[in-house]
């Protein structure tokens, strides 16, 4: 929950949320202007952004931490991290599908929902002892999803009218 008030996790849920719309819209631009596929685009941006990814891990030395691991060749370990990037390049197509079948509107208000649901199902589906249950505090938390929630539907139905 926002328990904390804290500045900085605000500014950096607020950077994330514009960093995504941007990086949308350009996915739909790069399509057009490319004439290429989700998966085209999908495979263009990951080739654009190869370079300066491994250049920002080794220049901040965080490559020999990730040699350093002591569980790398462990099986399990590997199963996970390849279940991991699969997902990850999954969830990454779908958001590309996503972003061209639907409007950039559309695409944040289900991105709200989704994210007021799983909220709303911590808050009062866990255990106390994980930071759920009903209480005060969660029950104000998830009130407060319910409005950000409803001012998002409500936004739609403005735009579109």
């Amino acid at each position: 929950g926002d328990l904390d008030r804290n500045l900085r996790g605000y500014v950096h849920v607020s950077l994330n949320c514009l960093s995504s719309a941007l990086y949308l819209r350009a996915i739909n631009q790069l399509r057009k202007s490319a004439g290429v596929s989700e998966v085209g685009a999908l495979y263009l941006t990951n080739l654009l952004c190869f370079i300066p990814v491994v250049t920002a891990l080794c220049l901040r030395d965080e490559h020999t931490s990730v040699l350093a691991f002591q569980h790398a060749a462990d099986g399990g370990f590997q199963i996970a991290l390849f279940g991991s990037a699969a997902l990850a390049g999954l969830l990454n197509y779908l958001v590309f599908l996503s972003a061209a079948v639907n409007s950039p509107l559309t695409t944040s208000i289900t991105g709200q929902a989704k994210n007021v649901v799983s909220s709303l199902g911590g808050y009062l589906l866990l255990p106390t002892s994980a930071g759920g249950g009903i209480g005060e505090d969660r029950l104000v938390n998830a009130a407060g999803c319910s409005i950000g929630l409803c001012a998002s539907m409500w936004y739609a139905l403005l735009k579109y009218r």
